[in-house]
């Protein structure tokens, strides 16, 4: 390994995910030498084998589902106008290898657009693994001060046989799937006869032989005839309504007494009552003890059968990735050694080192991890006194030059940040209402309080207008759904908003709008909606909330 003195900045981000392409773009833009290491593919889990390629899939699903429909919207096959009958003969298939080449083409363009991005903004891209490390047997003291030229309060990073330095550090390294392993041999007899022993859970490297994490599904070529998922969370769920829209019969085993922990229960019902409409089966308070080529064993007794074109996948749980923290692991790890101890500002007990993203130990949203990344770099960029370049000043040329490139392609949060940065007062990361969506089919999503823990806390107004009555969802042949809206009793501010429909993904942004501003569902409801529009929904909730609906049938309150 070599130390060489050219490689030195300002910030360095390790993971070129969400929070970290984020990061280096915000730092950058205010004039910082940035580095980005990233060991596989930019874009991270949610570009590569989450987010992107899950909805890819479930925007096939969605086209089949809405195929289904077609008789509502009065389109017919040319073979029914002669014969009836032959209309219920049309069958649709999914090409898996067709969409597997267009979900990797989607991937592609998106890692090629983020590259062009930092390179575009003068981020120096390095494709390798990079940790915190010693060099030689020096002090971290020491080891600093002799990697970055003497300038003591910078950090050393090794990337293959290189060391750099950088002042700042920001790690969004991301997780990794966890995965089910047994005490014994997947034989029948060993299978049935672990039923008394839990299963554990390691890192998907140690995964046993016949349980896949569920984002190696996006890898398969052909379909499935059964999938049994391990885990009824969003990813579990999501995954079961692709796969049942693609013919697949889907079974979810989840331990708990429902899907989708954690979510309103509104939520919750209508979502398992969507997934058993596609024909998935959920079996509720089971765990999976064994997995063999031929059965799943479940925790009663009951026995899954597997067939050769079988396969089981695990989507409960996913693991923050350490190893980048090098040396200063046990620094920054919390007394219950799972998770990180990070200020508002996501910087961890190490002055100059901070941690965004997965790594948080908080739910895995890209959204969320994305204003994570630009909070740590408006932060990093302020600490390091509006020096640039590896500690040298930022001209006001450079200083000019960046503004205008922000400004020029309308990067809003580079302009939040700037504004930040040069300020006291920089904007802190708000843990509070943060969107969470469902793209199952009809779309789901919350924000806030849900209604039970609304409920826990005190007196509450609850507003609820169904998609039922909603002129543009009708207009479309749409499944129902619902916007409910959860209010404080007192005030009328708005606490939770939940809803299932289509656009609702969409539609929560909103939301996440008027409860940033502290708005009340009074001032909601004097707020003018186009006509015919899904917004619309959100709106009449709010009036319902607030006992000024017109679009609902009176009732006694």
């Amino acid at each position: 390994m070599k130390e060489n003195m050219n490689k030195q900045y300002d910030i360095a981000v390790i993971g070129g995910g969400p929070a970290g392409y984020t990061a280096a773009l915000t730092a950058a833009r205010q004039g910082a030498a940035v580095v980005l290491f990233e060991k596989e593919h930019l874009g991270g889990v949610c570009t590569n084998r989450g987010c992107v390629p899950m909805k890819t899939y479930l925007a096939t699903a969605s086209a089949l589902e809405k195929a289904s429909r077609l008789d509502v919207l009065n389109i017919r096959t040319s073979a029914s106008f002669e014969n009836e009958a032959a209309a219920c003969s049309i069958t649709y298939h999914v090409d898996m290898a067709g969409l597997k080449k267009r979900k990797d083409g989607v991937i592609a363009q998106l890692r090629s657009g983020i590259e062009a991005l930092l390179r575009s903004s003068g981020v120096a891209i390095v494709p390798a693994e990079a940790k915190l490390e010693k060099v030689a047997n020096r002090t971290i003291v020491e080891e600093t001060v002799a990697c970055s030229g003497g300038n003591s309060d910078a950090f050393c990073i090794s990337a293959g046989e290189d060391i750099y330095s950088a002042r700042r550090v920001i790690l969004c390294c991301g997780s990794r799937p966890m995965a089910l392993s047994f005490s014994k041999d997947s034989d029948t007899a060993d299978a049935v006869e672990a039923q008394e022993a839990s299963p554990v859970l390691t890192d998907s490297a140690h995964q046993a032989t016949c349980v896949m994490p569920a984002e190696d599904l996006f890898a398969l070529e052909e379909r499935p005839d059964r999938l049994v998922l391990i885990g009824g969370g969003v990813v579990g769920c999501e995954m079961a309504a692709a796969y049942a829209a693609f013919g697949t019969a889907v079974t979810i085993v989840e331990c708990a007494g429902e899907i989708l922990t954690g979510f309103d229960k509104d939520i919750q019902r209508q979502c398992a009552r969507s997934l058993k409409e596609q024909g998935v089966d959920i079996r509720l308070n089971m765990t999976v003890t064994a997995v063999n080529a031929e059965a799943v064993i479940l925790s009663d007794g009951q026995i899954l059968p597997l067939s050769a074109k079988s396969l089981v996948a695990f989507a409960a749980g996913r693991r923050p990735v350490w190893e980048a923290l090098g040396i200063f692991r046990e620094q920054v790890m919390a007394e219950d050694g799972r998770s990180l101890v990070v200020s508002d500002y996501l910087e961890t007990t190490v002055p100059g080192l901070y941690v965004c993203g997965d790594m948080t130990g908080r739910a895995h949203l890209a959204h969320e991890a994305t204003a994570m990344g630009e909070v740590a770099a408006a932060h990093a960029v302020r600490s390091l006194g509006a020096k640039g370049g590896a500690g040298n000043p930022i001209s006001e040329t450079q200083e000019s030059r960046v503004g205008k490139t922000a400004q020029g392609i309308g990067c809003v949060q580079s302009e939040v940040a700037a504004q930040s940065a040069g300020s006291e007062n920089s904007h802190i990361f708000v843990k509070e209402n943060v969107p969470v969506c469902l793209y199952v089919l009809p779309e789901m999503a919350g924000i806030g309080l849900t209604e039970q823990k609304a409920r826990e806390r005190g007196g509450i107004k609850i507003g609820k207008f169904p998609l039922t009555y909603n002129a543009r969802a009708m207009a479309e042949g749409g499944k129902s759904g619902f916007v409910k809206v959860i209010a404080d009793e007192v005030d009328g501010r708005i606490l939770g908003v939940h809803m299932v429909g289509d656009r609702a993904t969409d539609l929560i942004a909103e939301a996440k709008v008027m409860m940033d501003q502290n708005m009340t569902i009074f001032a909601a409801a004097a707020v003018i909606h186009p006509h015919p529009t899904y917004a619309e929904a959100l709106y009449e909730a709010c009036r319902d909330a607030a006992g000024m609906c017109l679009n609902l049938p009176l009732r006694r309150r």
